[in-house]
């Protein structure tokens, strides 16, 4: 009870709450909580954005070397700073792979975020999802290969598919009624953001490598952000 007490979204319950839990102790309702832990989730949605927004940007640099053109002749030219490979050309089958795989990653991910979230809670679950963002962004700064492209982006759906699980449902149980909607809009309207973000850096940004260190910022803030919230009430309740 001490725990729930402590998290700051006891106001997240109905009106008609006092008779469905009468052990609750009295309290006067405040957002404050519920709008930091809100920014904080949903810096999770940006990260999956970032994810999907990264294909297209990247797989055109992928496919374009830096070059000069000197009588009829094309010279390839390395502008990388991070490899010594900047560019890694995919055919076709190869170009479908690494704008799928994420995907197929998220329907395993969200398979394992259905249990994770009962099992660990939803804020355990949104935290669990950075170590894998992570990887992800490791390796396709880092790639050698296709292979290594491909392993990241699915590893990366894993944690979209927990991400997508966790962070709507913390959601939900943490907005009180009146601000309920407006709280459970952002999640589309950060995925939005996140969307754009990578695709707004790839004008500016000529190194796929780079734009995926880039990329990685909203899934380093919101594992800091998620560490200062504390664990969905009804998570609490169930405990």
């Amino acid at each position: 009870m001490k725990r729930l007490r402590d998290s700051g979204y006891l106001d997240n319950l109905s009106t008609c709450s006092s008779d469905l839990y009468p052990h609750l102790p009295p309290h006067q309702p405040s957002h404050t909580a519920q709008y930091f832990a809100t920014i904080a989730a949903t810096m999770g949605a940006m990260a999956v954005g970032s994810v999907t927004g990264y294909t297209s940007p990247a797989e055109v640099q992928l496919d374009k070397p830096t070059t000069t053109t000197t009588s009829s002749t094309l010279t390839y030219t390395n502008t990388n700073t991070i490899n010594s490979t900047s560019w890694l050309p995919l055919d076709t089958i190869q170009s479908s792979w690494f704008v799928a795989s994420p995907f197929l990653g998220a329907a395993v991910g969200a398979v394992i975020g259905g249990v994770a979230i009962n099992w660990v809670g939803r804020r355990t679950t949104m935290l669990a999802s950075f170590p894998l963002f992570l990887i992800n962004w490791v390796l396709v700064a880092s790639a050698q290969n296709f292979w290594m492209l491909v392993s990241g982006r699915l590893v990366a759906g894993v944690s979209i598919g927990l991400t997508c699980t966790a962070v709507p449902t913390f959601i939900a149980e943490c907005a009180s009624p009146d601000i309920r909607g407006a709280l459970g809009s952002t999640f589309q309207i950060m995925l939005a953001m996140g969307v754009v973000y990578p695709l707004a850096l790839g004008t500016l940004v000529i190194s796929w490598r780079w734009l995926a260190v880039l990329s990685a910022i909203p899934a380093i803030v919101h594992f800091g952000l998620v560490f200062f919230i504390k664990e969905s009430p009804i998570f609490l309740m169930a405990k």
